[in-house]
């Protein structure tokens, strides 16, 4: 695993039902990781600077960027049961994630991750202020 622990995994999902989902096949826990590493990556790594969060490890990982990527693994781990013995939760707390890393990405939400800077230390995020005149399609 990369970000994650198998322990990050096991606070959400009990051991047993973690090897009845993966039939104790860890290499499913890391493609359900690396599958959520790359959800993250593309909504945030353009504002954030993502890719040095995941070399963190133990408590010095972002506590929220961890609780993404497991309620992420979580819901991609599940794909490889039926849909009907899915839990609620799994389904709520995946829509939940993505709704929260959307409103991120938007900067509609504050976070504590380091923003992504440019070579001279500036942000790479684009903002407009002002408007452009109305278009006047009147006829001379």
């Amino acid at each position: 695993m990369i970000f994650l622990t198998k322990t990050d995994i096991e606070q959400r999902l009990t051991d047993n039902i973690l090897s009845q989902i993966t039939g104790n096949d860890d290499s499913l826990l890391d493609n359900a990781e690396a599958t959520a590493i790359g959800t993250v990556t593309d909504m945030l790594n353009g504002l954030y600077d993502i890719q040095t969060e995941l070399c963190k490890s133990g408590a010095d990982r972002h506590i929220n960027l961890k609780t993404w990527l497991v309620s992420l693994s979580v819901y991609h781990l599940y794909s490889h049961i039926p849909d009907n013995e899915v839990p609620e939760r799994v389904l709520k707390d995946y829509d939940d994630t993505l709704n929260i890393l959307s409103k991120l990405a938007q900067g509609k939400l504050p976070t504590t991750l380091k923003p992504q800077f440019n070579d001279d230390e500036t942000t790479k995020r684009v903002v407009r202020y002002g408007f452009n005149e109305k278009r006047n399609h009147e006829i001379l």
